[in-house]
């Protein structure tokens, strides 16, 4: 029941990220905003989910009810007051509010993978349920829009808080600090570098995967694939790679977290430096096909090391801040790489070095790991954490 509590409470805090293409084709139609604007709101709206998430770094031995229930009823009334806004600086002040409450929703639950089991199951197990729940909201978001409007999306959104409330009783508490132990404090610079390492690749990861999630919609639509089409292709991909969760746990098992991470990383960067929106349906529904396998298999890897390398939590809790600043700046900065009026070619480019990026921190987390800490490079150490770490 832990990680199903858990599962929910991350889900609804970042429920706004998972449905953002729908959210901000909603927006675009009940306001008249233009593509920078869109790029614009959604960054405001990250930046401030960044906030909640340092926020939530401060007090982690705070009760876990008592540190999301706050946090659920900022966030869901925020929600509901934006189904109503009708001014664009309104609008932008509530989205604010509502990214720092999901803010600590999510950063808690990161925080607490580590608190009971093993790390790496509860990483798939949570990567694979945000997933699905992604899924969700792309496939009920736009069924709510159709019949309510604005207000119908935000209501579900809200929606999604009130089941984390619920659930808010089952959430585990931080471990007793006696038991867990940092590797980033306990092995002195090393530690602390592999954790910047780690963390630098998340950031990198962040700026380019939402900037193309922002803009991906528009990317369809400028290749003259249908709304349909679009919301088909992006609801099967997220559907999918949640099995693609599931088999990361293997691909650790056999290959380690790190050389897994690296590939997957190079190969999404290859597809951001050869997408063409003449390709048409076929090649919008294969390239997000493939991209979306990829980087659950990254990301769960990710989360899976982050855990092992702390089972504090607190570099966890830091993860949704490294998500955060990268989320923000990543539609901030495809914004205003589409203002020069040259398409979607400089966004795409950027998304490409961003991602090879996060595959070069990801590299130089593996060769300070392999001088420093081997039982993090090698394969075995997806199968059961280090005595040192419990």
């Amino acid at each position: 029941m832990h990680l199903a509590a858990i599962v929910v409470l991350g889900a609804s805090g970042f429920g706004a990220f998972l449905g953002l293409p729908v959210i901000l084709g909603a927006l675009a139609a009940a306001h008249l905003l233009s593509d920078a604007q869109l790029g614009w709101l959604a960054s405001a709206e990250l930046l401030a989910l960044m906030g909640g998430s340092l926020l939530a770094t401060r007090l982690l031995r705070v009760r876990t009810w008592a540190l999301v229930l706050p946090a659920i009823l900022v966030a869901a009334l925020a929600d509901a007051l934006s189904g109503g806004a009708h001014s664009a600086a309104w609008l932008f002040a509530l989205r604010a509010i509502a990214g720092c409450g999901e803010g600590v929703c999510y950063s808690v639950a990161l925080a607490r993978l580590t608190a009971f089991g093993d790390p790496t199951k509860n990483a798939s197990g949570f990567t694979a349920g945000v997933i699905l729940g992604g899924s969700i909201l792309l496939y009920a978001l736009p069924v709510a829009e159709a019949k309510m409007g604005l207000p119908g999306v935000f209501g579900f959104l809200g929606l999604c808080l009130v089941a984390a409330a619920v659930l808010a009783p089952f959430l585990p508490n931080a471990l007793p600090h006696s038991d867990a132990v940092s590797l980033s404090e306990s092995s002195g610079s090393s530690g602390a570098w592999l954790g910047r390492l780690l963390l630098g690749g998340v950031f990198f990861y962040n700026l380019g995967f939402t900037s193309f999630w922002a803009y991906s919609e528009r990317l369809g639509l400028a290749g003259r694939v249908s709304q349909e089409q679009i919301s088909a292709a992006l609801s099967a991909a997220n559907l999918i790679s949640a099995a693609s969760c599931l088999a990361a746990y293997w691909i650790g098992r056999r290959w380690g977290v790190f050389k897994p991470q690296i590939l997957a990383f190079l190969a999404v960067a290859l597809i951001f430096a050869t997408w063409s929106t003449s390709d048409g349906a076929a090649g919008y529904w294969a390239r997000t096909m493939v991209y979306f396998q990829l980087l659950a298999v990254a990301v769960v890897l990710q989360l899976s090391l982050v855990a092992q390398v702390d089972r504090t939590g607190r570099i966890g809790a830091l993860v949704p801040a490294a998500q955060g600043v990268g989320q923000a700046l990543g539609p901030a900065l495809g914004a205003y790489l589409l203002g020069f009026g040259h398409g979607y070619g400089p966004e795409l480019a950027m998304e490409s070095v961003s991602i090879a990026l996060a595959a070069l921190a990801t590299a130089g987390g593996y060769w300070l790991a392999k001088a420093t800490h081997p039982h993090l490079a090698r394969p075995a150490c997806a199968q059961s954490p280090p005595p040192q770490l419990v």
